[in-house]
């Protein structure tokens, strides 16, 4: 072995995972072990709970109404969830089944069971939705017994419920009056083997395989995580992706561990691309885990041909497919802030294990597109106690370009898969360069190659596996499928890629014919009727026993399935698919409206089908949930209508969805607001409304700093105190809302906003005080500066002082009043402020994208809206919900209120028993 060995490191680059031992044997280097982590997952809300107890942990959007729970919360009913699990005799070795959608709820509950040991198997909605016998879902219960199933939508998944005979508890039923010490037993028990969820993905047999994710690898993966791309208790994660597999660590785990808030969109947001940009936009979501297919939906044009660049993203990471040059370029022009970084891992290793971050370096991408767009983004190196391993098929070490299957190597891989111990031992292999008990490797199943610099380029699968939409897929099982039915005597499942490069499936069809021929005109003497009859057959025969993923966008009926001299098959005789049978002339139906006519032109579009008729279904014709959200978007560009993805699923016809769109036109439902552009400056623009209920305020109670907006931020590290001013201004002159003073023009307040306006930052040395003093002073100066009130009428409205406390520490002091900023504003200016020093510090020009609008565009747009029709209707209704409100609340102080206002005051901290919040208006 150590001769193969050394005769393929000849190729091997310098930085390859081997070493030559004292007798001149190449061994594999041992893995690095990182330093302690975590036992249990809890352990981290703990840490929060304790240290950040009100910053929000989940916030979830329904509509234009949030749900938000901090950490404080969140603990809380973890504990009381995980009590309620133990009071139904759950323990480790029973788990707990979730149907759900994304929601708060499946976060909660998935964490409650982890928290006292109790396995979480969260099952795909694929599985409960997309099939009649639900085959599938059927095989994943008997596997694993549930001691308890919990749904997010009862009515919804009823059907699927019933199939299985699963009666759902209630997410309410679950949460016991308070936890006890029972819980923190529970906890304790747990350690680094114990099972924490169970997630299922398909076999090559069709068969669902239960992998048995373990406590250990997540908490070891997500300190290594944070160290190495900062993430902090300032983060935004966004939930955009199921979370029945890997997302659920991403999403989840990776942000409690940094102390971070998660935010949960709405449903039909995640749907509409554009729609979702513009809600991570507007939640100044900072990090977002994206497969590469959710990459390149989101990256798709708005109606109209463009969408504005989002500055608010400082990560994306995409997992779980092959990532091109072409998607990153298209990213980095929608997030041109943002580091895309391309992760590698499986279900069974838990956890991305490799990374590989792209260069910024969009315009080159897009630059050879034409040549090397396709070009795939390596899978990267193992992050510092993992290998990622090129075999050959001996299982030794391949050399530089050299074809090999992908192994991982690392103490942090699932435990194996559910009452399956040999394809156990079949995927997860003994190191055949230790053979030691224990140290496993896993195998992938993907080829790949080294490349010179260490790095490893996929180059797809050793099986037929491929992934759709994000989804594994066994062509074997849809194959195995179609031979069932009693009209198929073979078929072959191809993978094909589209014009707009969606992976879809193309299924070859060897139909069992009673002594039918082949004709020299068609793959059978099967008339278009009949082929058209079948293909509609198997579609419906499939939609009753696969998810709807899993259906072949088109069928090709043949004579025999050719094959090379070697007796593989030559995929290049294949023919190429056939047009719907149902744009045949006899099943065509031409659209009859303007309506009917622009929606098929979309379909046509999307589907990248010539002809589409107004009874043609969307998914038989190929479509899926990704090109659904498509449609919809370029719907309401057509219309601007807001359709609801669900429509298309309802009625996924022509004329259904044209009927639709009729509908919500006739009820007025269009977008009322008009667009937000650019405003002419000068002396005459308007306050919005919340500047002038501050500015009144202002002058009701003139020279106050109650609207002072303040932050301190303590820096560590040499300081380019030049870069550093030089940053602060160039904030200020890209913001016109902060050179903006506020006048007065015939007894109206009016902004003014100044071409130019001059800001020093203001440096203040405390480095001559004794070390003991520093820290006193630079407090005092602190709440000095945040008391110091602002003068409204002068610009700018923001201040900017330098401590420095040491060579290497300074303290940062900003001062905004509210009129001009708010806590969205903070973080923006503090990522502006990054962005520049970074540029200006290292000589190089800032790339920040122009602001296509300011806000004094808005507070003009909200002046125009708001008028008339629009302003009594918003009026009337607040009318209403405030009528009957105390003209002034007497709270029960324990003195009269003064006849006038001091403002003096302090907080005074204390706890409410449980029966007073739970019932204050009954308390005495």
């Amino acid at each position: 072995m150590g001769k193969a060995l050394e005769y393929n490191l000849r190729l091997a680059p310098a930085r390859m995972d081997v070493e030559r031992r004292a007798d001149g044997a190449m061994v594999l280097r041992s893995p690095q072990l990182l330093g302690r982590h975590a036992r249990a997952i809890g352990e981290w809300l703990v840490r929060w709970a304790r240290e950040a107890p009100e910053r929000t942990f989940l916030a979830e959007r329904h509509g234009e109404d949030w749900r938000k729970v901090s950490y404080r919360e969140a603990l809380d009913l973890v504990r009381r969830v995980g009590q309620g699990l133990l009071d139904r005799g759950l323990a480790a070795a029973t788990p707990i089944a979730i149907l759900s959608d994304n929601s708060l709820d499946h976060a909660l509950l998935a964490l409650g069971a982890m928290h006292v040991g109790v396995p979480v198997a969260p099952v795909s909605p694929a599985y409960s939705l997309m099939s009649k016998d639900f085959a599938k879902l059927k095989a994943i219960f008997a596997l694993l017994h549930p001691g308890l199933v919990w749904t997010s939508d009862p009515g919804k998944f009823a059907p699927a419920l019933a199939a299985v005979g699963a009666r759902p508890t209630p997410f309410a039923e679950l949460l016991a009056a308070e936890a006890t010490p029972e819980v923190d037993a529970a906890f304790a028990r747990i350690g680094p083997d114990t099972v924490a969820k169970i997630l299922f993905t398909s076999g090559s047999t069709g068969e669902p395989k239960g992998v048995l994710g373990r406590h250990g690898p997540i908490t070891h993966f997500d300190p290594w995580l944070q160290r190495t791309f900062g993430f902090c208790e300032t983060d935004r994660f966004s939930m955009v992706s199921a979370l029945t597999h890997d997302p659920l660590h991403r999403d989840i785990f990776t942000p409690l561990q940094a102390g971070a808030s998660v935010f949960i969109p709405d449903p039909d947001e995640i749907m509409i691309p554009d729609r979702l940009a513009e809600w991570m936009e507007k939640e100044h979501i900072t990090v977002a885990n994206l497969t590469p297919a959710m990459g390149r939906l989101l990256t798709e044009p708005a109606p109209g041909g463009s969408f504005n660049q989002i500055t608010s993203l400082r990560y994306i990471f995409l997992v779980g497919d092959v990532l091109t040059r072409r998607d990153v370029a298209r990213l980095q022009k929608l997030f041109p802030l943002a580091t895309c970084v391309n992760f590698y891992g499986a279900t069974e290793t838990q956890r991305a294990l490799s990374y590989f971050i792209a260069p910024n370096d969009a315009p080159a991408f897009e630059s050879n597109h034409s040549e090397h767009g396709k070009e795939v983004i390596p899978l990267g190196r193992g992050i510092k106690d993992v290998q990622l391993l090129v075999l050959s098929s001996a299982h030794q070490l391949a050399g530089v370009g050299e074809l090999g299957e992908i192994f991982i190597h690392s103490p942090h891989l699932a435990k194996g898969y559910l009452n399956d111990e040999t394809l156990s031992r079949e995927r997860f292999i003994i190191n055949p360069f230790t053979k030691r008990e224990g140290d496993r490797l896993y195998k992938t199943g993907d080829l790949g190659r080294y490349l010179p610099s260490g790095e490893v380029e996929p180059l797809g699968r050793a099986d037929r596996q491929i992934k759709v939409r994000g989804f594994r897929v066994e062509p074997e099982e849809i194959e195995a499928t179609l031979e069932k039915h009693p009209s198929v005597d073979r078929a072959l499942i191809i993978p094909s890629e589209s014009a707009t490069h969606d992976k879809r499936l193309i299924a070859y069809i060897v139909p069992n014919y009673d002594g039918a021929q082949a004709s020299d005109n068609l793959p059978l003497s099967f008339s278009r009727e009949q082929r058209s009859s079948l293909d509609k057959e198997l579609r419906r025969y499939l939609r009753e026993h696969l998810p709807l993923y899993m259906i072949p966008s088109s069928f090709v009926m043949i004579a025999e399935i050719p094959l090379t001299p070697n007796r593989k098959v030559d995929r290049r005789s294949l023919p190429p698919p056939d047009e719907s049978p149902s744009n045949e002339p006899d099943n065509y139906v031409a659209p009859n409206t303007p309506i009917e006519e622009i929606v098929a032109a979309i379909w046509s579009s999307v589907l990248g089908v010539k002809r589409v008729g107004i009874s043609d279904n969307f998914f038989a014709l190929g479509g899926h949930s990704l090109l659904a959200t498509r449609v919809i978007s370029r719907v309401k560009g057509a219309f601007d209508v807001e359709l609801p993805v669900r429509r298309m699923f309802e009625f996924p016809t022509v004329a259904g969805i044209a009927e639709s769109i009729e509908s919500i036109m006739e009820e007025g439902k269009r977008s009322p607001a008009p667009a937000l552009k650019p405003v002419t400056r000068g002396w005459d623009l308007p306050l919005s409304f919340s500047q002038q209920r501050l500015w009144f305020l202002d002058k009701l109670e003139p020279d106050n700093p109650f609207y002072n907006i303040g932050t301190a931020v303590r820096l560590i590290g040499l300081l380019d105190a030049a870069a550093f001013a030089r940053s602060f201004q160039e904030v200020i002159n890209r913001h016109g809302i902060l050179r903006t003073a506020f006048i007065e023009i015939d007894g109206q307040p009016r902004q003014l906003i100044a071409e130019a306006v001059d800001a020093p930052v203001v440096i203040e040395d405390l480095r001559s005080l004794p070390a003991a003093e520093r820290e006193a002073k630079a407090q005092h100066l602190i709440n000095e500066e945040m008391k110091r009130p602002f003068d409204l009428t002068r610009a700018p409205l923001l201040r900017l002082k330098l401590l420095k406390l040491d060579e290497q520490e300074h303290v940062v002091i900003a001062a905004m009043h509210h009129i001009v900023s708010d806590g969205w504003s903070n973080e923006i200016f503090i990522r502006e402020m990054s962005a520049l020093y970074e540029a200006f510090s290292s000589s190089k020009e800032p790339q920040l994208t122009p602001l296509p609008v300011q806000y004094a565009d808005f507070a003009a747009w909200q002046r125009a809206w708001l008028q008339a029709e629009m302003l009594e209707r918003e009026l009337a209704y607040w009318k209403e919900v405030l009528s009957g409100a105390p003209a002034v609340l007497e709270l029960p102080a324990d003195r009269p209120r003064p006849a006038a206002l001091s403002f003096k005051g302090s907080r005074y901290h204390f706890a409410l028993s449980e029966s007073v919040s739970k019932n204050p208006r009954s308390s005495k």
